[in-house]
């Protein structure tokens, strides 16, 4: 389990402003299709934990799938999982939303968010995963 205090640091610099998708991106974007669960955190304390999808991911973030909606600044634990040989692992990554939007015709909503931190190595795995395996995503 992670401590909030020991295992992530929220180090965002003040006035941080996050942008919308498009070229000026500083990462490209892996289009892909994973599962994740998320909590918010608030105050160093965790919500509960939901289920979403994946839809895309790069080195400085990745767009996720939730059933519900989490305003731009909220600091989320997503854990990642993907396929590792013959059997699941994951990264477990503190983001925080930049924003997000309800998809039309559901009650599904969109998020965008910048990846903050990896836990345990986790940065240079995403980096290996991308360049090198991107099958395994």
């Amino acid at each position: 389990m992670l401590s909030l205090k020991g295992d992530f640091m929220i180090n965002d610099p003040p006035g941080e402003r996050g942008h919308r998708m498009g070229e000026r991106r500083k990462h490209p974007r892996h289009f892909i299709d994973l599962p994740v669960d998320c909590c918010v955190v608030h105050d160093n304390r965790r919500g509960p934990i939901q289920s979403g999808i994946a839809e895309n991911v790069g080195i400085g973030g990745l767009s996720v799938y939730l059933n519900q909606r989490f305003p731009a600044g909220s600091h989320l634990i997503i854990e990642l999982y993907y396929k590792d040989g013959y059997q699941f692992s994951s990264l477990r990554i503190l983001a925080k939303v930049i924003w997000s939007n309800q998809e039309e015709d559901t009650s599904r909503y969109k998020h965008g968010v910048k990846l903050l931190r990896l836990e345990n190595g986790g940065s240079q795995k995403l980096q290996f995963l991308l360049k090198k395996s991107p099958t395994l995503l």
